[in-house]
């Protein structure tokens, strides 16, 4: 609501037109890259800060299975349950001195590039499919969604699992970080390419129009329908006295409706 409300509204206004499909998705990107960012610059800072162990502890000292020592210690536990440990449970990680509040920014920013990217995904696999193919489409772009990306996390983690050992202080986990943002750096211009030059048939009418007309409609369908059902727009594309806007025919936002319908 926040983003559809406010934030969405602004930046239409800012530039003096919608934000397209297009836009979304790279804003996307651009968020999921700084989340890489901000995990790096947390690990680094965890690394740095101390460690929360018995007063015995030698941060250079590890057992012989890469563990940072016993856990009760003087009849206290200073293991973390968060972090694995040995098969008897006598050893295991000890906390670092940084607080755990601070992974609220990269899942933030993982949570905002989903706000953007996620709608838009839903919308290509729906309005862009035959009506017999639209439940096979939108399923397969769950499983693009959630089946591949856990995958891809757990192959680049086999790769690197020499960087990732049980005592991360000794190991280089933000390695898969750096593959994270150059994923998202590289991703991100073959999007657009692919993009610019791609051509989509419509299934409604059958005819091949180009991507970017294709998200100038799909911006300009989406904004006319808000103002229908809200009456006015914070733009002021359309409005209570304009209900179908100067850039949208009244076909086109029925088909938008109907599409929505189906979905509900």
């Amino acid at each position: 609501p926040i983003f559809e409300m406010f934030i969405s509204p602004f930046f239409a206004r800012l530039q003096g037109r919608d934000i397209s499909p297009s836009q979304k998705l790279v804003g996307g990107f651009f968020f999921a890259a700084m989340a890489m960012v901000a995990a790096t610059a947390l690990e680094f800072a965890r690394r740095g800060a101390g460690v929360m162990g018995p007063p015995s502890f030698v941060p250079s000292q590890q057992t012989a299975d890469g563990f940072m020592g016993n856990c009760m210690v003087d009849g206290k536990d200073y293991c973390s349950n968060c972090a694995p440990k040995s098969a008897s449970g006598d050893e295991g990680i000890y906390m670092s001195n940084i607080s755990g509040f601070l992974m609220f920014i990269p899942f933030g920013l993982v949570g905002l590039g989903e706000i953007m990217v996620n709608p838009v995904l839903y919308h290509y696999a729906y309005a862009l499919t035959p009506s017999k193919t639209k439940s096979v489409v939108q399923a397969v772009n769950l499983i693009f969604q959630g089946a591949v990306p856990p995958a891809l996390v757990a192959v680049f983690t086999t790769i690197l699992k020499s960087a990732q050992p049980n005592n991360l202080n000794k190991g280089h986990i933000e390695y898969f970080y750096y593959i994270s943002m150059v994923l998202c750096v590289l991703g991100t211009p073959i999007y657009l390419i692919v993009a610019r030059k791609s051509h989509i048939k419509n299934p409604e009418t059958g005819s091949i129009i180009a991507g970017s007309q294709w998200e100038s409609r799909v911006a300009t369908s989406q904004v006319a329908l808000a103002g229908r059902q809200m009456g006015s727009f914070v733009g002021g594309s359309v409005t209570g006295n304009d209900p179908l806007g100067s850039r949208v025919s009244q076909r086109e936002i029925t088909l938008s409706q109907r599409d929505i319908e189906r979905i509900g």
